[in-house]
Formats: structure tokens, C-alpha cells, sequence
């Protein structure tokens, strides 16, 4: 009987909890539905990170040869490159990636960038 009664009490317990949890998630949904939505911006750091993973994935990006800067989703790229060519893809690519509100390519062509001809 005893044992029957405490089963009975983790039940009501674990059923209270699963309607806890899903009256939360029911009124998160609609304070996210009322609310403007707004864009939130990663930090600089973030940014700058997935711009270097993407970029740094071609064997031809010059790694160590190559900077770059975010500020408030303004990219500013710096180095040296070889070629005009890889200086406007390396540009482009940075223009591509999701958060990146404007790119500022300070780029040096002709310079002693490690990329092969």
C-alpha cells in the first residue's frame, strides 16, 4: 500500500513538472510573438572567426599573409596577395558570409603573399 502510494506521488510529481515545462515553453512562444523581432549581431570576435574558417578552408588563401578585423559587422581585410584575382575572391568571400555588413579590402597585390602562381 505504501509502496503504491509513493509510485502514485512520483507520478502526480513527474506529470506537474511536464505541465510546468510546457506552460514555459507555451509563454516564451507568446513573449517571442509579441515582441519585435530584432537581429542581434554576433561579436566582433565570432565574426572575424567564421570569416577565417570560410575563407581559410582554400589551400591557395595566404593564412599567415592575410588579417582581418570586424567592427559591428564592418570587415576590414588587410595583406598581402599576388594576384589582383585573389585579393577580389578573397573580398568576395568575406561579403558572403551571413552578418557581414560591409567589407573595407586593404588588401596589397604584388606583395610577398606565399600564394603559388
Amino acid at each position: 500500500l505504501i509502496e503504491r502510494a509513493r509510485h502514485s506521488m512520483k507520478e502526480r510529481a513527474h506529470d506537474v513538472g511536464v505541465r510546468q515545462r510546457y506552460a514555459r515553453g507555451r509563454a516564451r512562444g507568446a513573449l517571442h510573438r509579441a515582441l519585435p523581432h530584432q537581429h542581434i549581431t554576433p561579436p566582433d570576435g565570432q565574426l572575424e572567426d567564421r570569416i577565417r574558417s570560410m575563407m581559410f578552408r582554400d589551400p591557395l588563401v595566404p593564412k599567415r599573409d592575410i588579417t582581418i578585423m570586424a567592427d559591428r559587422g564592418m570587415v576590414t581585410i588587410g595583406g598581402h596577395v599576388r594576384t589582383a584575382r585573389m585579393a577580389e575572391e578573397i573580398e568576395r568571400r568575406a561579403r558572403a558570409i551571413p552578418d557581414v555588413t560591409g567589407v573595407r579590402n586593404m588588401i596589397v597585390v604584388g606583395g610577398n603573399g606565399s600564394v603559388p602562381e
